[in-house]
């Protein structure tokens, strides 16, 4: 019984440090960091100050294994690329006007990559093999917005 009021307690100091730390050093822009959030918190919060102590602990995990990953010759290559090809699909989705308050609608694109994307899971669940086909599929999308005016 205590160990899960643990679980439902917000993160703590310790783990904030060590979060913002891992972001950094990964260089984890805001964007990205708000939705690795989202999807950590199961599409509840894209603030990581109301993140709990478990959903901020497998965060970390996650973060770690990247970090890990990074240090191996030729994985910082594959995040970079990575990276760039959720940039791009980002920069797809401000063009079609998928904001709200001058930022990324996370529930929009979300809803919408589950629903219609082509693996139907979140952008961050994608592995660098599976991203090329999404970015097409995001790219044909804004050329059939752009010739008719809509999605």
């Amino acid at each position: 019984m205590e160990a899960q009021r643990k679980y439902d307690q917000t993160r703590n100091r310790y783990q904030n440090i060590l979060l913002h730390r891992l972001l950094d050093r990964l260089k984890i822009d805001e964007d990205t960091k708000k939705e690795l959030v989202y999807q950590y918190t199961k599409e509840r919060e894209t603030s990581s100050a109301k993140m709990t102590w478990k959903e901020c602990e497998n965060l970390l995990d996650y973060l770690r294994k990247l970090d890990n990953q990074q240090a191996k010759p030729g994985a910082a290559s594959v995040c970079v690329a990575s990276d760039r090809m959720r940039k791009k699909i980002l920069s797809i989705c401000h063009d079609l006007n998928w904001r709200k308050d001058g930022k990324i609608d996370w529930d929009h694109l979300n809803s919408w990559l589950k629903k219609s994307g082509y693996l139907h899971k979140g952008l961050n669940r994608y592995t660098k093999d599976e991203l090329p086909k999404l970015v097409t599929q995001f790219v044909k999308m804004k050329e059939d917005y752009d010739a008719k005016g809509e999605i």
